[in-house]
């Protein structure tokens, strides 16, 4: 069974669990995940956090892989007790109406759920691969 692969120019569901137990929840789109290669299961990625705050939704981190299936990929950030806990899956219509991260009308199951994605967060005049 394959492990869930985070892939360049593509959105995903993110739900990011504080040590507080507070969630936070966002679309996420990912410009780049690449292993460390130190056998330690580090990765770094750099993202788009769609629903952070405006001006500083770009963003790079560094997490340790925790749980790799292949409907999910399970990871911190941070190796102390103030850990953050960040669950990534794929994107589907179902996640994003629950969370209401559409343009005001609930979406469909379509195969261009990545293109809507872009035209809802992506700033204006900005494609995906331009960002």
């Amino acid at each position: 069974m394959a492990g869930f692969t985070l892939e360049p120019r593509r959105w995903y569901a993110m739900e990011l669990t504080f040590p507080t137990g507070e969630r936070h929840v966002s679309p996420v789109l990912i410009f780049g995940a690449v292993p460390r290669k130190t056998g330690t299961g580090v990765l770094e990625i750099e993202f788009w956090h769609a629903s952070y705050s405006e001006g500083v939704q770009h963003k790079t981190c560094t997490l340790r892989v925790l749980r790799r299936t292949s409907g999910y990929l399970l990871a911190e950030e941070g190796h102390t007790t103030a850990a953050r806990a960040l669950l990534f899956r794929e994107l589907d219509s179902a996640w994003v109406n629950l969370h209401r991260f559409h343009s005001g009308r609930p979406v469909a199951e379509r195969a261009d759920l990545q293109a809507a994605m872009d035209r809802v967060f992506l700033p204006a005049g900005r494609t995906a691969i331009g960002l």
